[in-house]
């Protein structure tokens, strides 16, 4: 399965967007603002 992270400040933008990849066959992962997001990337869990 491909995994996709997605970064998103606004709660409902991130809520649509991992819920329509989910739909899709995604593993989505969500954080909610780019430190975060860089986190989990470089930490390997999304």
């Amino acid at each position: 399965m491909n995994k996709v992270l997605v970064i998103e400040d606004n709660a409902n933008l991130a809520f649509g967007l991992t819920r329509s990849l989910e739909s899709e066959g995604y593993e989505v992962e969500a954080a909610e603002d780019g430190l975060r997001g860089f986190e989990m990337a470089t930490a390997g869990n999304a």
